[in-house]
């Protein structure tokens, strides 16, 4: 049984990660450049709202290049409010809805071959595996088929707590200053 657990936790874990990759927003345009690449189309609303579609043409720690109509615009880290590009959904998630609706409708006819028969066991195992499969095969065609906006950067906020005492003639005590 101990040997079960150590066999799984590899797919477990490789799951997860995928699950965690796949919803990764940067703050910085350092960690941005792990999740894109020159020639990749995205839109960026910058700090006075307005929205950029166009192809990323260059990206440094502290730069963006972007290609708007054939036109370049650069804009710097602070100027980028959030950016947004179309991606595929995760198939693990169809996968598993898929597997777990499957299975549940397998087991209807699980429970009439079993309400009939009394050596049922392999015919209601293969009903619920079979169904199981099929609804896992629906779960990722159907999430294969959705590609949506998803935002893959989102500035971080620079907030700052201050806390300063106050010593005058009458007065006593502290000033808090709260700054986004």
């Amino acid at each position: 049984m101990q040997s079960m657990k150590y066999r799984c936790a590899p797919v477990l874990i490789l799951l997860f990660a995928a699950s965690e990759v796949s919803g990764q927003v940067a703050n910085s345009f350092e960690q941005l450049q792990v999740l894109v690449k020159p020639g990749d189309r995205i839109s960026v609303t910058d700090v006075n709202g307005t929205l950029s579609q166009g192809m990323i043409a260059e990206l440094s720690r502290s730069t963006l290049r972007l290609a708007v109509a054939g036109a370049p615009r650069d804009l710097s880290e602070a100027d980028v409010v959030m950016i947004r590009q179309r991606r595929r959904d995760s198939l693990a998630n169809g996968a598993i809805i898929g597997a777990v609706a499957g299975g549940a409708f397998g087991l209807l006819p699980a429970v009439i071959v079993c309400l009939e028969e009394t050596n049922c066991a392999g015919s209601a195992l293969g009903a619920v595996s079979f169904f199981t499969a099929m609804g896992t095969g629906i779960g990722v065609g159907i999430d294969a088929l959705i590609v949506r906006q998803q935002t893959i950067y989102r500035r971080g906020t620079s907030g700052r707590f201050d806390v300063k005492p106050i010593f005058s003639a009458g007065r006593k005590g502290f000033a808090f200053t709260v700054s986004f």
